[in-house]
């Protein structure tokens, strides 16, 4: 098993910097400037906004096939002509 970037001091400061209620992006932030670390390295991609309707008729599958699982909705929604990744 790899070993930790972080100290076991380090992850106790991170760790109470949360508990005391500051944002987990600012601790974050924080965490990447004493590292002399990229923020950009540990985002996560932003979804697509324009898929909307698409969110709403995988919901509306899973409500009415409930055991369906999400293979089976994926064929679904591509038999129906949606576009997915």
């Amino acid at each position: 098993m790899q070993a930790s970037k972080f100290s076991d001091a380090q992850k106790a400061f991170i760790l109470k910097q949360g508990a005391d209620g500051l944002p987990v992006a600012e601790v974050c932030r924080r965490a990447c400037r004493v590292l002399e670390v990229d923020t950009s390295s540990y985002h996560d991609k932003p979804r697509r906004r324009d898929q909307a309707g698409l969110e709403a008729r995988i919901r509306e599958i899973a409500r009415v096939r409930v055991r369906y699982g999400y293979r089976r909705v994926h064929v679904l929604l591509r038999r129906e002509g949606w576009l997915t990744a």
